[in-house]
């Protein structure tokens, strides 16, 4: 059994820094994945960068977890993309929030794997990343 210390420690100037980092997101006009652009370092010194801990602050906590999501988009773009190279193609699916419900009723039921051998709550996971990616997105661009 893992034991995590989840104090957060970040200072107001390290919240700050955080608020400024911009991913930018381009997409084809069939609304695939084209190429993603992580502006990390778009006006911001080491202390700043230091102070965003994606590795300690989320790679460290749910390292397996994290591996079972993975193994869902994995799954995913074999399934709908036929073996093109690992993409979110943001056109064949746009319901994040209803499949990620029956993922979820799906779990409830005692149903661990989906009939594709992929657990419910990594695509549950997964959904749900999606829509949190979509609508950072839509808050950046309102």
């Amino acid at each position: 059994m893992r034991e995590t210390n989840c104090v957060d420690s970040t200072t107001p100037e390290e919240r700050e820094a955080q608020s400024k980092i911009k991913c930018t997101t381009t997409f084809t006009t069939a609304g695939t994945f084209r190429e993603i652009e992580i502006l990390a370092n778009a006006g911001m010194t080491p202390e700043q960068r230091k102070a965003i801990p994606v590795y300690s602050g989320v790679l460290k906590y749910f390292p397996d977890a994290l591996l079972e999501v993975t193994k869902a988009s994995l799954v995913g773009n074999k399934q709908h993309l036929n073996g093109q190279e690992l993409h979110w193609d943001r056109s064949k699916s746009t319901d994040q929030m209803e499949a990620l419900t029956r993922h979820l009723l799906d779990h409830a039921r005692g149903e661990v794997f989906d009939s594709d051998g992929v657990r419910h709550l990594s695509k549950l996971c997964w959904r749900a990343l999606a829509q949190l990616q979509i609508d950072v997105e839509n808050e950046k661009t309102n």
